[in-house]
């Protein structure tokens, strides 16, 4: 079998020709059943009409952030007709226009959403409205809750997989023509049960939902990468994810959280990173997120604060953090600024060498909020700018 195969694919040259997601997909499957290689993405801008699926043993490497750029198609709505039930992988919907064979969609209700919504692609049209999907559904999605269709998707993605590269690749999310899709099913870049990936050099902007997100993944090693202008989460580590290395990396403009550790995050290291002018806060930590590594990174100007621990009980509290050697200056909301806050029965937090605080002198700001419920919180060598109060005791 022949391995380590290189195939192109472009606009006007290479060897697979087009412009949208079936000559980059094609190339995928191509090189995957050669037995891995690279695939790679010529200068241009293609459209998206579902996820490029990656595969083991698949680098997709474009020409640089901003000359190979995957763009969004504008998404098409649709309330169901019927209940979609658990294992069923037909809907039958009430609008069929811009729903065709090929088109990723999302099916969800108001209480089937993130695990349970399901994300497939459409296979068949097997009447005017009714359409089979490539996979079944996650569980039942109940008109009587306003089951919905979207055509909605990641951008890129790859399940049940391992040892897969990204690289040097654009995504825009085109969030103004799309519904949102949440980051435990989505995200401009997906990955969901996948080991041993490297995202090099990527740029997502303007996703509807989360910027990178992977959930069930570990030793996912982010590098250089931006995540802009996202409505979700600029980066979202989940679902038991291990050892991530994110280092060198920017959340800027979301408007929700720059790094969102989720559930079971543990053994993590975020480094050299900048997390700035997010609407939620620059960094999120807290459900059974143990042993993680904070060091070395910029956390400016996000409006709900610098670093957060989550209000979690003892069992389920991030023991073990290391927050060290960071520049967290001008979080929070003017005139009340704060730059760390440690909820719950958190314990083993270490917090050191950081500078805190604000350059504003007029604020009221506060370096680091620690609960009355906390143990075992050691904050030392910390450089404290225009903080009204350094430690406050909630």
């Amino acid at each position: 079998m022949v391995k380590n195969v290189t195939l192109t694919v472009g606009n006007k040259s290479g060897d697979i020709i087009g412009d949208t997601n079936i000559a980059i997909q094609a190339a995928v499957d191509y090189v995957a059943a050669l037995g891995g290689g690279t695939v790679r993405v010529l200068e241009g801008e293609y459209l998206m009409y579902d996820s490029v699926r990656l595969k083991s043993g698949i680098s997709l490497i474009g020409d640089g952030v901003g000359r190979t750029v995957l763009k969004k198609a504008a998404c098409s709505k649709s309330y169901l007709k019927a209940t979609s039930g658990y294992g069923e992988n037909q809907i039958i919907i009430s609008d069929p226009e811009g729903f065709e064979v090929g088109y990723g969609v999302a099916v969800f209700d108001d209480k089937a959403q993130g695990f349970l919504c399901t994300v497939g692609t459409i296979i068949e049209q097997t009447a005017e409205d009714t359409f089979k999907l490539n996979t079944a559904m996650n569980t039942d999605c109940m008109i009587e809750n306003n089951a919905m269709a979207v055509t909605i998707y990641p951008v890129i993605t790859a399940s049940n997989c391992c040892d897969v590269t990204i690289k040097d690749i654009s995504v825009d999310g085109n969030r103004q023509e799309n519904l949102y899709l949440n980051g435990c099913r989505g995200g401009g870049i997906f990955l969901i049960n996948t080991n041993n990936v490297l995202i090099q050099n990527c740029c997502v902007i303007n996703y509807n939902g989360d910027g990178i997100s992977y959930q069930n993944c570990n030793d996912v090693v982010v590098l250089d990468s931006i995540s802009k202008g996202n409505t979700g989460f600029g980066f979202h580590p989940g679902s038991g994810s291990m050892r991530t290395i994110v280092r060198n990396c920017i959340a800027t403009e979301n408007d929700s959280i720059g790094f969102f550790f989720c559930w079971r995050v543990k053994g993590g290291l975020v480094e050299n990173c900048e997390f700035s002018d997010n609407k939620g806060a620059g960094i999120s930590i807290g459900h059974r997120d143990t042993d993680n590594v904070i060091l070395n990174n910029r956390i400016l100007r996000n409006k709900n604060g610098g670093i957060e621990f989550r209000d979690e009980d003892v069992i389920h509290a991030p023991h073990r953090t290391r927050i060290e050697e960071n520049e967290i200056l001008d979080n929070g909301v003017e005139p009340e600024f704060f730059g760390i806050k440690v909820l719950g029965e958190v314990s083993d937090i270490l917090i050191k060498g950081n500078k805190i605080g604000t350059n504003s002198p007029e604020g009221n700001s506060v370096g680091i909020y620690i609960a009355n419920s906390t143990s075992n919180i050691t904050i030392v060598d910390n450089l404290f700018l225009n903080t009204k109060q350094k430690i406050v005791k909630l």
